[in-house]
């Protein structure tokens, strides 16, 4: 589901499907989508996501508790910051955890 921001900007509210593998398009109808909104895809059972260069923004909470695999999971961290994965601490706990084995 995208919801308008503007003329020129649309946001992704809530994910509708129930694909494991999810690309969210750069655009629609020529309007690019810069926004993955909060809880947009909490407690969904995705595995992979391709978040385009178009997304500038992940409102907290985007991906909370979903089955996304680790690295994705870094990837977006590093982009995004750790509220998108807001669990209760949980994964930031993790994620603290495997940053002190290396």
């Amino acid at each position: 589901m995208f919801n308008a921001i503007t003329k020129e900007k649309y946001s992704l509210t809530r994910y509708v499907g129930n694909d494991i593998n999810v690309v969210i398009p750069s655009e629609i109808n020529n309007i690019k989508v810069t926004v993955i909104g909060s809880n947009a895809f909490s407690s969904m059972n995705i595995k992979n996501i391709n978040i385009p260069d178009s997304v500038i923004e992940i409102e907290y909470g985007a991906f909370y508790l979903t089955n996304l695999k680790h690295e994705i999971k870094k990837v977006i961290e590093r982009r995004f910051g750790l509220n998108v994965f807001y669990d209760g601490g949980r994964w930031k706990t993790f994620l603290t955890k495997q940053l002190k084995n290396k």
